[in-house]
C-alpha cells in the first residue's frame, strides 16, 4: 500500500486500506489472523493431533505473519515438532502438489493447518489423490 501511495501522490482521491497488510498513513481496517489461527491450532491439538503440518507460501512463512506465529507458538505450547511445506504460491495447484509430495515422502500427518482457503482446497485434493479423506485420515 505504501508503494501505491508513493506512486499516486498527485491524486487526491480518498482511500481506505483493508486486509492483512495495511498502512498507518491512511484510514484502514485490518484483519487479525493471529487470534483465529490460535483457536484453529487449539482445536487441532485438543482433537488429539500430534503431527500438524503447516502448508504456507513463501511470503507467509515468517514470524511477522500472524498465522505463522500462531502455528509455531501452538506447536511449542503443545510440545510438538513443527512440520512445514512451503509452496511457491497460494494457488490450489501448488498446494495440491506440495501436500502430495510431502505426504508421499514423510507419511500422513494427523492434522494440517493451511495459510488460506485456496491452499486448503488444493491440499484437500492432494489428499484425495493419495486416497486419503478428511477428516477420517487427517484433520484440517
Amino acid at each position: 500500500m505504501d508503494a501505491y501511495l508513493e506512486l499516486n501522490s498527485d491524486f487526491h482521491t480518498p482511500i481506505v486500506s483493508f486486509g492483512a497488510c495495511t498502512t498507518k498513513r491512511i484510514d484502514s481496517v485490518s484483519v487479525d489472523y493471529y487470534s483465529g489461527a490460535v483457536e484453529a491450532m487449539r482445536h487441532l491439538v485438543e482433537s488429539g493431533c500430534h503431527r500438524i503440518l503447516y502448508v504456507v507460501n513463501q511470503w507467509g512463512n515468517g514470524m511477522h505473519e500472524g498465522r505463522f506465529r500462531a502455528y509455531v507458538e501452538g506447536m511449542q505450547e503443545a510440545g510438538l515438532s513443527p512440520e512445514f511445506v512451503v509452496a511457491q504460491d497460494t494457488f490450489r495447484s501448488q498446494s495440491r502438489k506440495a501436500v502430495t509430495e510431502y505426504v508421499s515422502i514423510h507419511g500422513c500427518p494427523d492434522g494440517i493447518f493451511f495459510l488460506c482457503d485456496d491452499m486448503a482446497i488444493g491440499g484437500y485434493r492432494g489428499l484425495c489423490d493419495l486416497g486419503l479423506c478428511s477428516p477420517k485420515d487427517v484433520c484440517s
